[in-house]
């Protein structure tokens, strides 16, 4: 039927991103073709007991960071900063400080560190920084409840 499929997907529809990962039917009445709850194994013959959500992947993200400059890498860490975001802001502050050292990429990599609760990671780059922006940071990290430096 031509009209079902371009009927809008619904929220049951595992293909659409943020879909409902759990089925109506309780654990005990779910028939044999049910898909299983999110983070419910699923022990039937052959499973490995892992599950992914639907609408996920577990296949690795690809990532076209690699041919930008340690500026827009530095740029798309600020972005990533300002929008919350301390896993991007921390991934791209080090990819432009591998690139290119800078204190800015630095502080904003500790930063995201502590925001992470990632005291170790936070440590290693606060180290190299100095003067103003190692205080400004301790100071921050502090408020976010991880201790670096003394």
């Amino acid at each position: 039927d031509a009209q079902a499929a371009d009927a809008a997907p619904t929220d049951d529809d595992p293909t659409v991103e943020g879909a409902r990962t759990d089925t109506i039917a309780s654990a005990d009445a779910r028939g044999a073709n049910a898909q299983p709850i999110a983070g419910e194994p699923d022990n039937g013959p052959g499973s490995s007991g892992r599950t992914t959500p639907i609408g996920t992947s577990a296949a690795p993200r690809t990532d076209n960071t690699r041919k930008l400059s340690a500026e827009e890498l530095l740029e798309l860490a600020r972005k990533a900063w300002n929008a919350g975001n301390a896993r991007d802001t921390f991934k791209y502050a080090n990819q432009s400080r591998y690139k290119e050292p800078s204190g800015e990429a630095t502080e904003l990599s500790t930063l995201a560190a502590c925001k992470m609760r990632q005291p170790d990671a936070a440590r290693a780059s606060f180290d190299e920084l100095d003067g103003d922006r190692r205080r400004r940071v301790r100071s921050a990290c502090r408020d976010m409840g991880v201790r670096v430096g003394l």
